[in-house]
């Protein structure tokens, strides 16, 4: 049993013996949530909870499962209380963080199924293709290079290869310019 009190997501909870399922339920419809998800605890509004809807998370507490509760009375919830945090954020705001990882968006979706919670699947979906996509541009960017010929011989032959051909003068023929860039031009 926990005799002193400790601090959880900026409330102070005082500590409590193991509650029944019946006395888990007069908690809940007070209007405040207490979750235990992986071991890391979070208060919450029931309000933002049922925002999810018909998802699984809302439905655990309409009644529909059995709930465990650890020793404090907390709702168990045997998930990464590190995603969750974002799930439970987006009940509350519909939206997520920015993030240059893939992965970080990855886990949430694996959570967003867990849960059921469609909207954070299709938002995270969308962030992660924009991620991608910003990925792809960046890289294209890394490939242009611009080239620059220069006239060194007086007799026209500077640039000119094996193949006799006129380097700069087949430039500023074809571009009006000694310049060039390769990946639109080669």
């Amino acid at each position: 049993m926990v005799t002193s009190t400790h601090q959880h997501q900026g409330a102070e909870m005082p500590p409590s013996t193991a509650p029944t399922q019946q006395s888990y339920n007069r908690q809940g419809s007070r209007g405040i949530v207490r979750l235990n998800v992986g071991g890391k605890k979070f208060l919450t509004s029931r309000s933002t909870i049922m925002q999810a809807g018909n998802c699984m998370l809302a439905s655990m507490f309409r009644g529909k499962f059995n709930m465990e509760t650890d020793e404090e009375g907390f709702a168990f919830i045997d998930r990464d209380g590190e995603r969750f945090r974002h799930v439970l954020n987006f009940l509350r705001c519909s939206s997520l963080p920015s993030f240059d990882e893939a992965w970080r968006y990855e886990e949430i979706m694996e959570e967003a199924d867990f849960y059921a919670i469609e909207e954070l699947r299709e938002l995270c979906e969308r962030q992660l293709e924009a991620l991608e996509e910003a990925k792809r541009k960046e890289k294209a960017k890394s490939f242009a290079c611009r080239v620059t010929i220069v006239e060194g011989a007086a007799d026209g032959t500077a640039g000119q290869g094996n193949g006799g051909g006129g380097g700069v003068g087949t430039a500023r023929e074809r571009y009006g310019t000694g310049y060039f860039t390769l990946d639109e031009d080669f």
